[in-house]
């Protein structure tokens, strides 16, 4: 009767009870409630199920009771060592690394600034404030001449020498460019100084020098060259083309040559540069055979002439 009232009461919240919170909860109320029919000298048939609800003391224990229990099993569980395997993670993050940018050509290029006055000690000397100066407004304007519809075509631009030269600095810069270049380099900056500027720095617009680096240029005779000139006439000047060669591994070395023209005497057979004699001897063969050729064709036209003039007779 006791077990039976006892489960009517307990409130749905706390239906899920362990055994042992169920067994200890029992013997306490059990104790409790035989001290009381002591007490109060309660007869044996007295209901105990109506009694603990006439006594909210009993309630409260019951709800107390429970309550240490529960949260006695959840501190005792949170104590536990967990069976979760924690993986430690490397506080170190993976270096992410950059390829340098590809290079194109690089050149030297030599230009005169102009300047109010100058000394070893002010433009030559690295140190000096007019050195600074001429550096920045150097590289800043050489910066905005190689910018074009927004791309810097200029990698880097490095000053090299100084030298003071009366009004004139002789500076010599060195200009890494990015690779694929459509122009001409040397066309490019000797058009830009012919009015005497580079961009807003005053130059002296007729002394201007581009050296390719790390390349090997040549000038050959033009073709047709030695024939006209050497085979076929007196001697005389030949035209000769300039051609670049990339001597290092940088395949874009000669971007923004611009093959140039000169004439150049002195390379007929016999003369002391010789480059047309091997020309001029295969000419004259060629010349030579073809006139055998004709007089053997002529011969032969002959006999079957004189052959065919017999026979009519």
């Amino acid at each position: 009767m006791f077990t039976r009232s006892w489960h009517g009461f307990i409130d749905p919240r706390f239906k899920a009870v362990s055994t042992v919170e169920m067994y200890t909860t029992r013997v306490i109320l059990k104790l409790s409630l035989s001290a009381l029919s002591r007490e109060r000298n309660l007869p044996k048939q007295v209901d105990f199920y109506t009694e603990i609800m006439a006594n909210w003391h009993f309630t409260t224990l019951l709800l107390l009771c429970h309550t240490l229990l529960y949260v006695n099993g959840q501190s005792n569980s949170s104590i536990l060592p967990s069976s979760t395997t924690v993986t430690p993670t490397s506080s170190s993050t993976p270096s992410l690394k950059t390829s340098p940018p590809a290079k194109g050509a690089q050149v030297n290029i030599t230009i005169y600034v102009k300047v109010p006055s100058c000394s070893g000690a002010s433009y030559e000397n690295v140190s000096s404030s007019q050195y600074r100066d001429l550096e920045r407004n150097l590289i800043g304007n050489l910066t905005d001449f190689y910018k074009r519809g927004g791309v810097n075509y200029a990698l880097t631009i490095i000053l090299q020498t100084t030298q003071c030269m009366g009004n004139y600095v002789k500076v010599v810069v060195k200009i890494t460019f990015k690779p694929g270049i459509r122009f001409s380099i040397e066309e490019d900056i000797e058009k830009e100084v012919s009015n005497n500027y580079l961009v807003n720095l005053p130059v002296n617009g007729t002394l201007v020098e581009v050296a390719f680096i790390g390349v090997e240029i040549t000038f050959s005779i033009k073709d047709g060259e030695c024939q006209r000139v050497c085979c076929d006439a007196a001697g005389g000047h030949v035209k000769m083309v300039s051609s670049c060669e990339s001597q290092t591994a940088n395949n874009s070395s000669c971007e923004g040559f611009k093959s140039e023209e000169k004439e150049e005497k002195g390379h007929c057979p016999g003369e002391a540069k010789d480059l047309c004699r091997s020309t001029c001897d295969n000419i004259a063969g060629d010349r030579a055979g073809s006139v055998h050729g004709t007089s053997l064709a002529i011969l032969g036209l002959l006999a079957v002439a004189t052959l065919f003039k017999f026979s009519v007779c």
